[in-house]
């Protein structure tokens, strides 16, 4: 039941369709304001003229798709609240890189990747040029001016440079207790995603999730290719981590971000030719590609070696 929901576009569908058009409140001296809607529970802040919420309406279609028992219901609904969370904040994440997206191909006629839409803003008339039709003028007038207050402009900031913080932060805690060899940016990335509390005493990170560990493989077999002689001896490469982890997603390196400066990365990167011109799927993509292309050369060669077994059998 969790993957189904989890992974199925169907609620993402009816948070859309159900979207409220604008919602109606006080303030604190009784003041009337308005505001869009911009997590799940302001789905229930709206009355439906059934007397129904809009977040009852989202569930009642959805409970019309899924169907669990009864002894299982209460859980069921746990779930489903945990999931329309979840996907209303990536929803509401979504909606201004797409909108970026769709001022530069559609208006711009220069079409952008993922990357550039989260780094760029556009300006508040730009914004409202690419309103999606799940909203309505007044919701989407709203969450634009919001995009350029002085608020979300400094909660971004707060926001790509508390990463980095922490990295450097741990990096050098990790340094002072357990010596220079553990105060690496790789130690500092496995501890931070492995949580401190599942470091042992040395200083090692304990297990990190799959994609972070795939990350920090792959850095240190590009490492050893480019230092065969003395990878361990070498300070963090920034050009290995942009290659990596695709460029910058979201404007970040996918790990070691804030130990390097990004704007030399790239220019080494132009220069060099190794500037990633397509998404890490994509890459991971290509890797699988290329690996199943060399399976198909074991297995001719496999095969060839068979044949001419034969040949000498007969």
């Amino acid at each position: 039941m969790d993957d189904k929901m989890k992974k199925g576009p169907i609620l993402g569908v009816l948070l859309k369709q159900e979207y409220p058009l604008i919602i109606e409140g006080t303030t604190r001296d009784g003041r009337p304001f308005k505001y869009h809607a911009s997590k799940w529970e302001h789905y229930s802040h709206i009355l439906r003229d059934d007397a129904q919420t809009l977040a009852d309406r989202v569930k009642e279609e959805s409970w019309s798709i899924y169907s669990v028992p009864e002894q299982l219901q209460d859980e069921a609904d746990r779930v489903f609240e945990k999931y329309a969370r979840i996907q209303c904040k990536n929803m509401m994440y979504l909606a201004r890189p797409d909108a970026v997206k769709h001022y530069y191909h559609e208006i711009i006629k220069s079409p952008k990747f993922d990357a550039f839409a989260c780094a760029n803003l556009l300006t508040f008339e730009e914004y409202m040029q690419c309103k999606p039709r799940w909203f309505t003028e007044e919701a989407w007038e709203s969450l634009c001016k919001y995009w350029c207050s002085d608020e979300y402009l400094k909660k971004r900031r707060l926001g790509q440079n508390l990463g980095k913080k922490i990295l450097m932060a741990l990096k050098t805690g990790v340094e002072a207790k357990h010596g220079p060899g553990k105060g690496t940016i790789i130690n500092a990335f496995s501890c931070m995603k492995a949580g401190l509390k599942n470091c042992d005493a040395n200083g090692n990170a304990g297990p990190i999730p799959e994609r972070a560990k795939k990350l920090v493989d792959d850095y240190n077999e590009a490492l050893q290719e480019k230092y065969p002689e003395n990878c361990q001896e070498q300070p963090f490469d920034g050009q290995i981590a942009y290659k990596i982890g695709g460029g910058l997603m979201h404007g970040r390196l996918a790990i070691g971000d804030g130990a390097v400066n990004k704007a030399t990365i790239i220019d080494a990167a132009k220069v060099g030719g190794t500037r990633p011109a397509t998404s890490r799927g994509f890459q991971n993509l290509l890797a699988r590609y290329e690996k199943s292309l060399a399976n198909v050369g074991r297995l001719t060669q496999q095969n060839i070696a068979l044949v001419q077994q034969n040949a000498v059998l007969t």
